[in-house]
């Protein structure tokens, strides 16, 4: 309020000063000149390090993504033990490798994948039951240990089951060399 005061009194010596009568001119005459493009050079240092940097974070962000995504699958896992979530996450993603790898295999024999799909399918559905049972089973390490038994049996049969689809693929192609 003391501001205000003191303005309103001393108005007078603000408004003595007052800008000179050709200043108006010097504006209209800087905005009526062409503008002259100036000569811009991009710096391609600066630009390539911001590029490199923004595709570095970029990376590093997807395969921490990649490595914490499968831990957190295992979310329930993961709260009663940690070490077991890694082990699982290491399982179930080396039995998604070897039922693409099988899948790409028998793509020649849908009846013998669907052969193999049935065993694999009867673990799965074990390993499901055992994973819903795990909150309120009082025994949950026996109950983890069971877990990771099961998905050792499961990769253990897609190990056999490729070793057979690589065997009658082999002898198929011996056969079709003979008779070439």
């Amino acid at each position: 309020m003391n501001v205000e005061k003191y303005i309103k009194e001393h108005k007078a010596d603000f408004d003595c000063e007052e800008p000179s009568g050709d200043l108006w001119e010097k504006i209209e005459r800087k905005l009526a000149e062409p503008e002259v493009a100036k000569n811009q050079q991009i710096n391609w240092k600066k630009t390539f390090r911001m590029a490199a940097s923004i595709i570095f974070f970029i990376g590093f962000g997807y395969l921490i993504g990649q490595y914490w995504r499968p831990v957190m699958e295992q979310s329930e896992i993961a709260k009663l033990s940690p070490n077991y979530a890694k082990e699982v996450t290491q399982y179930t993603k080396f039995i998604d490798q070897k039922r693409t790898e099988l899948k790409r295999l028998t793509a020649e024999n849908p009846e013998l994948f669907a052969e193999f799909e049935t065993e694999l399918n009867d673990l799965e559905f074990e390993y499901q039951s055992l994973k819903k049972s795990l909150p309120k089973n009082p025994n949950q390490e026996e109950l983890l240990s069971a877990m990771i038994i099961n998905l050792e049996w499961q990769l253990n049969i897609l190990n056999q089951q490729l070793d057979i689809i690589r065997k009658i693929n082999k002898n198929t192609d011996e056969k079709s060399n003979e008779l070439a």
